[in-house]
């Protein structure tokens, strides 16, 4: 435990500049003075106490005609633990890691007493696995994801907390690979003799990427092959024609990114 001390300079220096100042201690129960430091600047800071004794310091300033007499410091002090408030530093607030791939997020955190770390994803305790788990070392708390897949995707937030407070930061972990199939259920916005319009959803989770392009496929009932409609189809609609008159039709869209296709969502027969 350490003590840091201030003072101001004396008004008077006696007609000779002052060189620097001696810092002396007394424990509590003791009628000894020691010298515990020696400044050239009005501050000290004087190492080596114990928890829980109490001290009293004074202060001597010194020219090159000699010392002062002492100043006492302030009133007697009791040495305490020092706390420090704790602090996250993240290098970063969004990682993004490709399917399959590990992932590993190393937290500065500072504190003392030492910190008592949480995590938490989308709300709720994070789970530890084999695959996922957390490591604290001296300085820092780490998240080990292997292997990643779209369960690791979400927002995870840790908190560090000591007698001295509570600190708080939010990460996003973003896991790149194929898209989840487009959200159902097929409309029809229009039907006809030979054609129909149909329309969908975009997918509620889109791989971490932007979707490139929707693929649209349809098939005859009475057939078990699907042929293609179109393979580039930008927005979540798209009107179907050439369609044979009194024929029943099923039709089933993919969602595509720069990872691949997604599963299928599929329409109703009409």
């Amino acid at each position: 435990t350490s003590a840091s001390l201030m003072w101001e300079k004396p008004e008077h220096d006696g007609g000779s500049r002052i060189l620097g100042y001696v810092v002396e201690m007394q424990p509590k129960g003791t009628e000894k003075w020691s010298v515990v430091a020696e400044s050239k600047v009005c501050n000290a800071v004087v190492t080596g106490l114990s928890s829980g004794q109490e001290y009293q310091f004074r202060v001597k300033a010194y020219n090159e005609k000699g010392k002062s007499d002492p100043r006492v410091l302030g009133v007697p002090v009791i040495a305490k633990d020092l706390t420090i408030q704790p602090s996250l530093k993240l290098p970063f607030n969004t990682y993004s890691v490709q399917a399959g791939e590990d992932l590993k997020i190393e937290v500065l955190v500072i504190g003392r007493p030492r910190p008592k770390i949480s995590w938490v994803k989308d709300g709720e305790s994070l789970k530890q696995t084999t695959r996922v788990n957390v490591e604290e070392t001296n300085t820092s708390a780490i998240l080990h994801i292997k292997e990643s897949n779209k369960d690791d995707f979400g927002k995870y937030t840790i908190t560090a907390t000591n007698s001295a407070g509570t600190a708080t930061e939010n990460l996003s972990i973003i896991v790149l690979e194929k898209p989840g199939p487009p959200v159902g259920p097929v409309r029809f916005d229009e039907v006809s003799a030979d054609f129909v319009v149909i329309s969908w959803e975009p997918p509620a989770y889109t791989g971490g990427c932007q979707i490139n392009n929707y693929i649209v496929e349809k098939r005859d009932t009475s057939t078990t092959t699907w042929q293609i409609v179109s393979a580039t189809v930008a927005r979540t609609t798209i009107k179907i024609a050439r369609l044979k008159t009194g024929t029943e039709y099923q039709f089933r869209i993919f969602a595509e990114n720069r990872y691949g296709k997604s599963a299928s969502l599929d329409s109703k027969p009409v």
